[in-house]
């Protein structure tokens, strides 16, 4: 394999396919971090009625966990979670593993009526930090009656294997 330096850059092909080429960027891992958390369990209500006075109380949540203090030059996440949760049964779900290079949509209740809501999580670096975002939009709806209508949604225990670095 040919290799060429030129301007603090070396390019090592194969034929004509580059095989390595310094100027790409390579991932740096600078710490990796294992563990688990429990996010607490979320409610939004809503109630309408002639006689009493309305209920709205929506979730409107924006929540950082901090997992632990890392490097502050670390800006990238890699690894993988899994997302599980104890329905109204007391039966957890699990969700399986995902990527941990994105942002994971959870969603968990016991009403089966339709309902308007979205919990996100996202994993990141910030400022020596890793940090899991919670963010959470639920409001309760029902337009029958002058019932009061609760939308929960269960605590969500993440266990995480994670890696922290930099592009350089």
């Amino acid at each position: 394999m040919p290799m060429s330096f030129a301007n603090g850059r070396m390019v090592v092909k194969d034929d004509d396919h580059v095989v390595f080429d310094s100027d790409e960027g390579l991932l740096q891992v600078i710490s990796s971090h294992t563990g688990w958390i429990t996010t607490p369990e979320r409610r939004a209500r809503w109630r309408w009625s002639e006689i009493e006075s309305n209920i709205d109380e929506p979730a409107d949540i924006d929540q950082d966990y901090v997992l632990a203090s890392i490097n502050p030059h670390a800006d990238v996440v890699i690894g993988s979670f899994r997302a599980s949760a104890i329905d109204g049964k007391g039966v957890t779900t699990s969700t399986g593993w995902y990527n941990a290079s994105g942002t994971y949509v959870h969603w968990q209740s016991d009403e089966s009526v339709p309902i308007q809501g979205t919990a996100a999580y996202t994993f990141r670096a910030d400022n020596g930090a890793l940090i899991l975002n919670e963010r959470v939009c639920m409001y309760g709806y029902l337009t029958l009656g002058s019932l009061l209508y609760t939308v929960t949604l269960r605590p969500v225990t993440f266990e995480y294997y994670l890696m922290v670095g930099r592009f350089t």
